[in-house]
């Protein structure tokens, strides 16, 4: 895992070219997408990149459209992360490695919220986020790439306040 400041050329053109593999992405803006993010997860096995994850700043426009598609506000101060670009190659499925991901992406934000969206018919994934205790929330809506569903789900802050009584 590293933030996109610390990542060589080379390692930002690998993750990109995964994730618009994936064919779930907007490729126009990705750069400065991946480049704003908190931070990147690279799986490599046998030496080839095999998949990735990142912990994602979204935009304050994506923000709105997530809302609004869902229902469901979305407040900066409360969901300031995004996990996203999960992926895995074909090939390496089946080994847990999207989970693995996910969980690399999520344990340094751990006490923030964040959101997670994931097309209705990716049934490993939403047991994956299930798993890490996000909930799905909200209606499902119409991606604005192709004609798939989306499902929002939120995992909420765990920073827990104590009230304290004074005497």
């Amino acid at each position: 895992m590293k933030s996109p400041c610390e990542c060589s050329d080379y390692e930002i053109d690998d993750f990109m070219r995964l994730v618009t593999e994936g064919c779930e992405v907007a490729v126009g803006g990705l750069r400065k997408r991946v480049m704003a993010a908190k931070h990147l997860v690279f799986l490599r096995t046998d030496g080839q990149l095999v998949g990735v994850a990142a912990m994602k700043n979204p935009n304050d426009g994506y923000r709105l459209r997530v809302a609004n598609a869902s229902g469901v506000p979305l407040v900066k101060q409360e969901f300031p992360y995004e996990l996203g670009w999960v992926f895995v190659v074909p090939a390496a499925r089946g080994n847990g490695y999207a989970h693995a991901l996910a969980k690399a992406a999520v344990t340094h934000v751990n006490k923030n919220g964040i959101i997670a969206t994931s097309r209705t018919d990716n049934l490993a994934m939403h047991r994956i986020l299930i798993h890490l205790e996000f909930t799905p929330s909200g209606s499902t809506y119409c991606s604005t790439l192709d004609n798939h569903k989306l499902q929002l789900f939120l995992r909420e802050s765990r920073v827990h306040f104590l009230s304290v009584n004074r005497i």
